[in-house]
């Protein structure tokens, strides 16, 4: 049986209650090079011991995206030091909190929509749009230059000009 500890938390864990378990001492599990790390410390191990939920470092949301990504490998997180239906509790607190932000966005947008704030890059109009392809096509300016003399981003310059080289 493998036990993570957070390395920043290691000396909170009693060695006396952990001494069934091989530990691995890592860095946060968020980070993508530590959790790599872990599956591969795991091998053909399924299941990972953490001795409690301050273990992780992390929130409701990035815990709800490191049981995520623990299921896509087949692997069972099981907390040692936590009550009984902890982990059902806490899964349970998660969905809930990614649908109240899922609808909370939702809303927001709606509300913002209703304003007339629709996001995204404005528009540009028909007139900027031929100074860029006469910029870019005729006098074989860089895409800087047409930016800065069309009050528009390089981003833009971009897109536009890809557009019309695709309609030639």
């Amino acid at each position: 049986m493998k036990l993570y500890v957070n390395e920043e938390f290691k000396q909170e864990v009693s060695s006396d209650l952990v001494k069934d378990y091989e530990i691995i001492v890592l860095g946060p599990l968020n980070q993508k090079k530590n959790f790599i790390e872990l599956l591969s410390k795991l091998g053909d191990e399924k299941d990972i011991y953490i001795w409690d939920y301050n273990m992780l470092d992390l929130n409701i949301l990035a815990f709800k995206r490191l049981l995520d990504s623990l299921a896509e490998e087949n692997i069972a997180l099981h907390f040692i030091n936590e009550k009984e239906h902890f982990m059902e509790y806490l899964i349970d607190i998660c969905e809930r909190e990614k649908n109240y932000l899922a609808s909370r966005t939702k809303r927001g947008l709606k509300k913002a929509r209703e304003k007339g704030n629709f996001g995204g890059r404005p528009r540009v109009n028909e007139e900027v749009i031929e100074k860029v392809k006469h910029l870019y096509f005729e006098k074989k300016l860089t895409y800087r230059e047409i930016a800065a003399q069309c009050n528009v981003s390089i981003g833009t310059v971009h897109k536009y000009s890809k557009l019309l080289k695709a309609t030639q």
